[in-house]
């Protein structure tokens, strides 16, 4: 066996093995660093750590720093260990296992995971061939490990920018006000920077300039509200700032202990840099995160993310779990076809939101009186549309030689007091309906009947 242990203030660093076979041993390799020392950036290439093991083939711990140790392409299969394959442990402890093959063909039992991590170790590295069992970690703080068996998959966040009005859309110039923000501490002047002064980097998301005239104080520019999250241990965060001013912004938060960490602040280059970090937050108040700026700035497209992930400015989340528009809502219009006037049965696709519908043929030349063409059921067989579709009918022109189509109260279609609608010709005429989802509707609103 191999142990590298670091004690009495001492360290052990860089250090290349190449090639090792160990075999009948307590434990395979031991790193091992006390409260004053460091074990880091040690390498381990090819090799294998096999039969006769019993109880850990890679066993890292502190207190100590024992961080960015790294076994490329080595194999450890033992056909058993008495307590696993991997082990680690301590706040300053990681390893990065980069095609490695971990099997233990005699471990099948679900207490008998290849790999565990104890859960104040994070940011661990792991890939390659995984076999028989499972790693049990906090995948949440480890989101490099990247297995995929019939044992176990790894975690990914899912990157959504989290944010509300990322886009820093309904500004007022009045008040200073900004839906989804907070400005607070020292005193500046904050205005929409226009099309002809900048271009905007990201389509639909305003910059906002922003010139300090404190004199020390912070400027704190902070979202209003931040969805909780009670799984993951990491946050993303950032914002792109343009300015000429050395330190003119950053991005703090609460670390996991509560206490106050910042990103680097700008450079003063007077172009575009991204300002932001990802770092495990405060679990028990938040991340409270925010840009503190002390100089004169653009800024645009923040993002916010939960868990170890890229940064995602330039879009916002939308989720069929609930989501918020700061910005236009355009939905899908299509043109259709009125309904055949040898039936009153109308199927309409069901890809849109709002139908125009075109005018019916007109009925000959001269002077008719006025005719409707009646609708009572709308797509009541396949295909139908979901229930709580909400669709709505912009009716055709008509009048004189042109039908006008009316829609009649059934039980197929139920409209508001039982009233049919039936628009009087020349006008402008629509109905919104919402859909049952077996064929039926329910009348939402009408105009013009």
């Amino acid at each position: 066996s191999i142990k590298v242990q670091a004690i009495n203030a001492g360290g052990i660093a860089y250090a290349s093995f190449h090639d090792i076979r160990i075999r009948n041993a307590k434990v395979g390799i031991h790193l091992s660093a006390d409260d004053t020392s460091f074990v880091n950036s040690n390498k381990f290439y090819d090799g294998a750590i096999s039969g006769g093991i019993t109880d850990i083939g890679i066993w890292a711990e502190g207190p100590g720093a024992c961080n960015d140790n790294q076994f490329n392409s080595m194999v450890i299969e033992p056909y058993s260990t008495n307590i696993t394959h991997v082990y680690i442990s301590g706040s300053s402890t990681n390893v990065r296992m980069n095609d490695v093959r971990l099997e233990g063909k005699d471990m099948f039992a679900d207490d008998k995971p290849l790999v565990i991590i104890e859960d104040e170790s994070y940011g661990n590295v792991m890939n390659g061939m995984l076999g028989h069992t499972n790693v049990k970690a906090d995948l949440n703080r480890n989101p490099g490990i990247t297995f995929a068996t019939n044992k176990m998959v790894s975690v990914k966040s899912s990157g959504h920018n989290l944010l509300w009005n990322a886009a820093f859309h309904g500004f007022d110039p009045e008040t200073s006000e900004l839906p989804g923000w907070t400005m607070t501490g020292a005193s500046v002047d904050v205005k929409l920077v226009p099309d002809t002064e900048e271009d905007h980097l990201y389509v639909y998301h305003n910059i906002i300039g922003i010139t300090y005239l404190g004199s020390g104080d912070t400027f704190k520019l902070r979202p209003a509200s931040l969805q909780e999250n009670h799984i993951d241990s990491f946050c993303t965060f950032g914002i792109y700032a343009k300015s000429d001013v050395a330190g003119s912004i950053s991005a703090p938060m609460k670390d996991r202990s509560g206490s106050t960490i910042a990103s680097s602040s700008h450079s003063g280059s007077g172009k575009w840099e991204f300002i932001g970090m990802s770092s495990l937050y405060d679990r028990a108040n938040g991340p409270q995160a925010y840009f503190s700026i002390t100089g004169d700035v653009k800024v645009t497209a923040p993002t916010f993310v939960y868990g170890s992930a890229s940064a995602t400015p330039g879009a916002e989340f939308l989720s069929g779990a609930g989501a918020r528009m700061s910005g236009l809502f355009t939905s899908n219009i299509i043109e259709v076809s009125p309904p055949n006037i040898t039936t009153d049965q109308w199927f309409i696709p069901v890809e849109g939101n709002i139908y125009d519908t075109q005018q019916f043929p007109d009925s000959g030349g001269g002077t008719c009186s006025t005719t409707y063409q009646s609708v009572r059921r709308i797509n009541h067989s396949n295909p139908k549309f979901p229930k709580g579709s909400i669709v709505t009918i912009m009716f055709p022109v008509c009048g004189n030689c042109v039908p006008c189509l009316a829609i009649r109260h059934n039980t197929y279609i139920q409209l508001m007091g039982e009233s049919d609608f039936v628009p009087q010709p020349l006008g402008i005429n629509s109905m919104t309906l919402v859909s049952n989802g077996n064929g039926t509707w329910r009348e939402v609103s009408r105009n013009g009947a």
